[in-house]
């Protein structure tokens, strides 16, 4: 092509590099590499001659006259980029209208639009633009549903792209995968950090900062929820994600009983891996981060005790979990005491570090958050059990004597 220069027009050759992922009737994928080494997802799509005629006649006394005489099927495409997620997509119609206009889904859109005077911008409500904008949606869950059953390897980032159309297109999405027996929230095409796939009704986004031992990783690895890959998903496919759960109403934040069961999960898991005491301890430090959630833990089995099990602070069987003493606590565990009183006791391990190395013995976070939320009593207080008990005890006695 020839493009105006400093010294009179040059010419310069646009080279690509086209690679064909699936081909169906009436429809491809293709990446194409660009001179500039940029690299595209490219779907395009064929539109019946009837159809585009139909279309034209629906938008007779909005359209020139010249639109009559169409003849031959259309094309309309779909690109994405494969390296970032755009900020927002376009209209193009051959050449890219203006910055306003801006497509119902994060992609680059080239149809025979009929655009404004100018061409900056286009009615989408003329039924020849609507058509357009319908079949590139189709087209859209043709490729979501092709990459969700493994027949095409599209970068699951795109598939999110893909999913994203704004309101009112998104049901017409919806509808579309509905036709194609494919629920748009079961969809698996979400990135998650074990690298598999998820869906918009299984998979969360994690809170806050990761962590060792209770964590996204954490989390994903022992099974006990899909956590998505937000680095790989980038900010504008995250925020753009989290908007398409709130209209599904689908949210992707876990609530604190949400975080209570990955708790639970992951405790069973670290009793099973028979994980260290420092990485049990790291586990408490890592709960602490949320500081909502000990509530929900009330009833959940997450307390490491001496006999190696795991208890819950609300256990069925009406026992307390209370810190091991140590050097710096006065008092020592009881031996002595009726076994009627020694089971509603229960002690994590001795060894368990829940206090800051060196002299001073500060708490850990663990510690702190474990008291301070009630789940587990410190040292000191388990005389108070002891003394319920026989209170109890002794009047249960005076009830049941004569007289």
């Amino acid at each position: 092509m020839t493009v105006p220069g400093e010294d009179g027009p040059r010419h310069v050759r646009l080279d690509r590099v086209t690679q064909v992922l699936l081909e169906a009737p009436g429809f491809t994928l293709s990446t194409v590499l660009l001179q500039d080494d940029r690299t595209f997802a490219v779907l395009h799509r064929k539109v019946p001659e009837a159809v585009v005629h139909q279309a034209i006649e629906d938008s007779a006394g909005r359209l020139p006259t010249d639109w009559e005489k169409w003849e031959g099927d259309a094309r309309v495409s779909l690109a994405l980029p494969i390296d970032q997620a755009l900020d927002a997509g376009r209209f193009y119609a051959f050449l890219p209208m203006g910055p306003s206009a801006v497509p119902p889904v994060p992609a680059l859109l080239d149809a025979p639009f009929f655009p404004d005077v100018d061409r900056k911008d286009l009615e989408a409500s003329v039924p020849l633009n609507d058509m357009w904008i319908r079949e590139l949606c189709a087209h859209a869950a043709d490729v979501v549903v092709a990459a969700a059953a493994g027949h095409v390897e599209l970068p699951l980032p795109l598939c999110v792209d893909l999913l994203c159309w704004d309101a009112p297109r998104l049901q017409q999405l919806a509808d579309e995968l509905d036709a194609r027996d494919a629920a748009l929230d079961a969809l698996p095409v979400l990135p998650t950090t074990t690298g598999s796939a998820s869906s918009l009704d299984s998979a969360w986004i994690w809170p806050g900062a990761d962590a060792s031992e209770f964590g996204a990783a954490a989390v994903s690895n022992c099974g006990a929820a899909d956590i998505l890959d937000v680095q790989t998903l980038g900010a504008n496919r995250t925020r753009r994600l989290r908007a398409l759960a709130v209209r599904r109403e689908l949210p992707l934040d876990p609530q604190p009983e949400h975080l209570a069961d990955f708790a639970e999960d992951v405790a069973a898991h670290l009793l099973t891996e028979q994980a260290s005491l420092d990485r049990w301890a790291a586990f408490y430090d890592d709960l602490a981060q949320h500081q909502a959630l000990g509530a929900a833990c009330s009833n959940k089995r997450i307390l490491l005790t001496a006999d190696v099990v795991l208890r819950a602070a609300e256990d069925v069987d009406g026992s307390s979990v209370f810190f091991a003493p140590t050097a710096e606590d006065a008092g020592t565990t009881p031996t002595d005491v009726p076994d009627g009183v020694r089971s509603r006791l229960a002690f994590m391990p001795r060894d368990l570090p829940t206090r800051a190395a060196g002299a001073a013995g500060r708490n850990r976070p663990g510690r702190t958050w474990l008291v301070t939320s009630g789940l587990v009593l410190q040292p000191h207080l388990w005389w108070h059990v002891v003394g319920g008990v026989v209170g109890s005890f002794c009047a249960g006695l005076v009830a049941s004597s004569p007289g």
